[in-house]
């Protein structure tokens, strides 16, 4: 039991630091510890998909089945057993509920989320490989866009494309041969995608294609948001699913993060390459040229359609691995004037600060955790009691109202602090 506490207080003490050097230092430990590194990397590979999640181990099973096979396990034994059998059936979470039955109560918490790969140590693939070595674990990183709004001027003077802003749930296709892998943004496999990867298994090259999938019907974009999101977490083969695809690559330079082409060029391969059908769409092209008139009158196209919104993709830039300027996304918010009625401490690096106002939003307390500097969270939480009852201008994407019937507001980011005497507003 004394190497799987070690092991947790190695991963907490990565966890609780927010120093890049102290990290580093601790992964180098992983180093000459093979359990560290065993660990780390079972937690941060993308290819090690276990079927299993915190539900499932809480499920009632008959333990008592697997004891006369399963014994005497360690934790690299689960490991194994756990990348070799993922579909999550009765039996292997009795499995797991055998095993953590035998670890100490002090540590079980802890291996549970990492035998299920919830648990969150702060450390991603990038910081691992430059410690532990290029390759110790896939880097998996898709191209992110920035906000427009906070660099309105880069678009001027260059050529770019308008596309529409999906909500819907992205996804990268890898086409090696007929193997074909479907992963999320944060690299996580994705199953079930039959009648996707029937269309995709037409193409004659290796590929890797980026993209989202949505659910096919019509609602607005927080319905179809769910809809997509239920039918991926539902077991077996998912139906009624479209994978609106917006980028294209090749294998080699998607795993060793280079990219020559740019995107001019990528979306005229895409285009030629990507046979369209029932489950495979490109998205297609609202505007190309350098005019920026043209962002807002698509915007306002997009705000017409009830749509989250429009990408500009800059037409000379390569395939980004990460979050770039040459990406970027222009949505369409509003915003609305609420009263305070509570403050949250944050958590971690934010201890002692303000982690999130909470206001009230049509009866209902609504919290507010993003949008503020650092300067406004030591403000407000010194100000906390005498700001009780003001109001703040809340910007956001849509209200929703979910089967509770519950009013509620789709990522509420804070504006800015009302003057005293201001009312509330959902206008």
């Amino acid at each position: 039991m004394q190497d799987l506490t070690q092991l947790r207080q190695w991963f907490e003490a990565i966890g609780q630091t927010s120093k890049r050097t102290e990290k580093e230092h601790l992964l180098s430990e992983a180093k000459n510890n093979g359990q560290y590194r065993m660990a780390l990397h079972y937690l941060l590979d993308p290819d090690t998909v276990v079927g299993i999640s915190a539900k499932k181990v809480a499920k009632q099973t008959c333990i008592e089945a697997i004891l006369p096979v399963h014994q005497n396990l360690q934790l690299q034994d689960m490991f194994e057993y756990l990348r070799s059998h993922n579909t999550g059936t009765d039996y292997d979470i009795a499995v797991v509920q055998h095993y953590l039955a035998g670890v100490d109560e002090a540590d079980r918490r802890f291996v549970k989320e990492l035998l299920i790969k919830s648990h969150r140590c702060g450390v991603d693939a990038k910081t691992a490989n430059k410690v532990l070595g290029e390759g110790f674990v896939l880097d998996f990183q898709v191209m992110l866009a920035q906000k427009y709004f906070e660099a309105p001027d880069y678009v001027i003077g260059k050529s770019f494309t308008l596309t529409q802003k999906l909500d819907g749930v992205r996804c990268v296709a890898v086409k090696q041969g007929n193997d074909i892998k479907f992963f999320t943004r944060q690299g996580k496999r994705l199953y079930g995608l039959t009648e996707i990867e029937a269309q995709i298994k037409t193409i004659e090259d290796d590929v890797v294609l980026d993209g989202e999938i949505l659910a096919n019907g019509e609602g607005t974009s927080a319905e179809q948001y769910g809809a997509t999101t239920s039918a991926l977490l539902s077991d077996g083969e998912k139906a009624g699913l479209t994978y609106h695809v917006f980028d294209i690559l090749r294998p080699d330079e998607f795993f060793q993060q280079i990219s020559v082409l740019p995107y001019v060029l990528r979306r005229e391969l895409l285009e030629k390459t990507v046979p369209e059908g029932n489950a495979i769409k490109v998205l297609p092209v609202l505007y190309v040229g350098d005019d920026v008139s043209q962002i807002k009158a698509c915007l306002d196209s997009a705000r017409k359609a009830n749509q989250e919104g429009i990408m500009i993709n800059i037409n000379d830039a390569p395939y980004h691995y990460g979050r770039t300027k040459d990406l970027l996304k222009v949505k369409v918010m509003q915003d609305c004037d609420l009263r305070i009625i509570g403050f949250e401490e944050g958590k971690g690096a934010l201890s002692g600060t303000l982690g999130a106002i909470v206001v009230d939003y049509k009866g209902n307390s609504l919290k507010v955790g993003s949008g503020y500097s650092i300067a406004d969270r030591d403000e407000i939480w010194k100000a906390k009691d005498e700001l009780m009852g003001r109001v703040i201008t809340v910007q956001y994407f849509e209200e929703t109202i979910p089967k509770s019937g519950i009013a509620s507001l789709r990522f509420p980011v804070y504006l800015r602090m009302r003057e005293v005497g201001k009312e509330p507003s959902y206008n």
